[in-house]
């Protein structure tokens, strides 16, 4: 793997899109209107509503590259080198499992659906044949991993093939995501003080 490679859901960059139309628009509505008073007090609560969806949905991502794997969160950013990792789990959502102990969590590629588990489930025990149920179960794992799990465990198998490739066990670099929190509070801040005043 060459270039990094970023996922992040398609369903939070829509719901950010949502909520900034709202936000424009009530806005506006606001400013057309000529309530001045209003906009004062609550259009702030409106920015902080919009920047607030777009730290959740729109900032986090999961960023698979050379190097190993960069979770971005909304709060908090972990940099997981690929010797580090250990296996992932994708029931409840992209878990790394790390060596020698611990995990990471990604925000931003959620677990699959119940109805793509049960379709593919209902749709294994229909089919015969050993070879159509290995083909089904390499379908199966990509779907279930979601792309950025597919992307990882790719990537972890051409690791496993060629150990030469992994250098020597990383360390994993966990920070805070300061200008995303500093951004936040003083959006929910401004909100709040120019509500009640």
């Amino acid at each position: 793997m060459r270039t990094p490679i970023v996922f992040r859901p398609w369903t939070g960059i829509a719901v950010t899109v949502l909520v900034g139309a709202v936000v424009v628009v009530s806005l506006a509505g606001l400013a057309i209107a000529g309530d001045f008073e209003s906009l004062r007090r609550f259009g702030p609560a409106f920015v902080a509503l919009a920047v607030v969806t777009a730290a959740l949905f729109v900032w986090p991502a999961v960023i698979v590259g050379p190097e190993g794997v960069v979770v971005r969160n909304p709060f908090r950013t972990a940099v997981v080198p690929w010797s580090r990792i250990d296996g992932m789990e994708t029931r409840v959502g992209l878990k790394l499992l790390l060596l020698p102990s611990g995990s990471v969590s990604a925000w931003a590629a959620p677990a699959p659906s119940r109805r793509t588990s049960a379709r593919l489930l209902r749709y294994s025990r229909l089919t015969g044949s050993k070879g159509a149920n290995d083909a089904l179960d390499r379908e199966a794992l990509a779907r279930v991993d979601g792309p950025a799990g597919t992307v990882i465990r790719r990537e972890l198998t051409r690791l496993e093939r060629t150990p030469s490739a992994v250098s020597a066990p990383g360390v994993v670099v966990r920070r805070a995501n300061i200008p995303v929190i500093a951004v936040v509070v003083a959006v929910v801040v401004a909100a709040v003080v120019f509500s009640l005043t």
